[in-house]
């Protein structure tokens, strides 16, 4: 039986479409909330109809770094990063453990959409993971 956290803090999701915007296709899923699963997933129905592999860029720290023609990085990949793929279109499922340290963490997730032709990126997502 898991005990409550001594924190109570409300899960948050905001989009971040860089500048210039990245296409706003990274969709929010469920609150990351500890214990539970986070899922944003990528809309391909008007981006990257062609992609063979989906990838969440899931970092601690914000940058805006110009990548012409692929779009605006939004993570930054020089602080510590995971690489989660994914098929396209469909959720990413990232568990959040049961531990109330996690309240509180501030993430940020992007979207890298591949095909034979070209990489592109999509918009970010920071949240901070919140309790149940």
């Amino acid at each position: 039986l898991e005990t409550p956290c001594a924190k109570n803090d409300a899960a948050t999701q905001i989009v971040r479409p860089g500048d210039p915007p990245n296409p706003s296709t990274l969709v929010p899923g469920q609150a990351p909330t500890i214990g539970a699963v986070w899922n944003p997933s990528i809309d391909h129905s008007s981006f990257e109809t062609s992609a063979l592999l989906d990838v969440l860029i899931l970092g601690i720290e914000k940058t805006e770094i110009h990548l012409p023609p692929y779009g605006t990085l939004l993570c930054d990949l020089d602080k510590p990063h995971l690489l989660l793929p994914s098929d396209p279109g469909q959720a990413f499922e990232i568990p959040i453990p049961f531990e109330c340290e996690l309240i509180g963490l501030s993430l940020r997730g992007q979207g890298l959409s591949m095909s034979l032709a070209k990489s592109r990126l999509t918009n970010a997502i920071d949240i901070v993971i919140g309790a149940p």
